[in-house]
């Protein structure tokens, strides 16, 4: 649309509206690449180098609200959905073991101001990331298989949908989805031949009674002010498909969901001491 900002345009306005005291060493270096970006994954590596520059997002919670807070927060921080299973081959009796981690990472590529300056939508200032990683551990196979890179970013015509009522997050072929109280949620990975996971993960409790609150209540405070809570001892049940087989699987697994925002407070003499965590 005549008028939009290009993605390096705007990469380059958000680096350049970074308080000097929040620059990282590697400002100069950041500009350079944000003027040649080439796609969704150089993005992502200029946002996660940015240090405690990267601060966006508005009204920090201060409290969480079932189920309205279960879906995407498109105006704030950097969010993700971890899902985690240990798994059991179905008619192994316990001998032939699977692992499945999952984790779906939502992130802003500009601040919202330059958003607004760079006539964006929400979706548009949104880069997702989604990892998987099976472990297979049976009595014929003992290997571990990777998801292969997969960044989206709408702005440089990546798919990405976020939905609340149905709840869905979309990243690419990658799709958590479900209904607006979330469970029961269905994962669903899509690598092709290197990988492929569709599972369901339910409970038999009440929604609203199925999760705790990590932290103060599901609220988390300076220096990443954020919220946190998980939904544990989920009862699994699906397929894995990983090194050329496909395994029918069930067992329990754990789901967090979590935001975080760092602080503008937070002194530019502890950026290097942030970056070796």
């Amino acid at each position: 649309m005549p008028g939009k900002m290009s993605p390096s345009e705007a990469l380059t306005a958000n680096l350049n509206e970074i308080p000097a005291y929040l620059r990282t060493p590697i400002q100069a270096q950041l500009l350079a690449a944000a003027g040649r970006v080439r796609d969704a994954t150089d993005a992502y590596i200029i946002g996660t180098l940015m240090g405690p520059g990267g601060f966006y997002g508005v009204d920090v919670p201060t409290s969480l609200h079932f189920p309205l807070d279960h879906r995407l927060h498109p105006t704030m921080g950097t969010e993700w959905y971890w899902l985690t299973c240990n798994l059991e081959v179905d008619g192994s009796d316990g001998q032939d073991r699977i692992a499945v981690l999952v984790l779906v990472f939502r992130s802003r590529a500009v601040s919202l101001a330059v958003q607004e300056r760079a006539g964006w939508s929400d979706i548009e200032a949104q880069i997702v990331d989604s990892l998987a990683t099976v472990t297979v551990a049976t009595r014929a196979d003992s290997f571990i298989a990777r998801r292969r890179r997969n960044t989206q970013w709408p702005a440089m015509g990546g798919t990405v949908e976020f939905g609340g009522d149905p709840f869905v997050y979309r990243c690419g072929p990658d799709v958590l989805s479900g209904p607006q109280d979330v469970m029961p949620l269905n994962c669903h990975i899509d690598d092709g031949d290197n990988m492929k996971i569709d599972l369901t993960f339910s409970t038999g409790l009440k929604p609203e009674n199925a999760f705790y609150l990590q932290s103060a209540n599901g609220i988390v405070g300076e220096p990443d002010p954020g919220f946190y809570y998980s939904w544990p001892q989920l009862d699994v049940k699906g397929s894995v498909s990983a090194g050329g087989k496909t395994y029918a699987v069930s067992g329990k697994g754990w789901v967090d969901h979590e935001l975080s925002m760092s602080s503008v407070a937070m002194p530019a003499i502890d950026w290097p001491a942030r970056v070796s965590v």
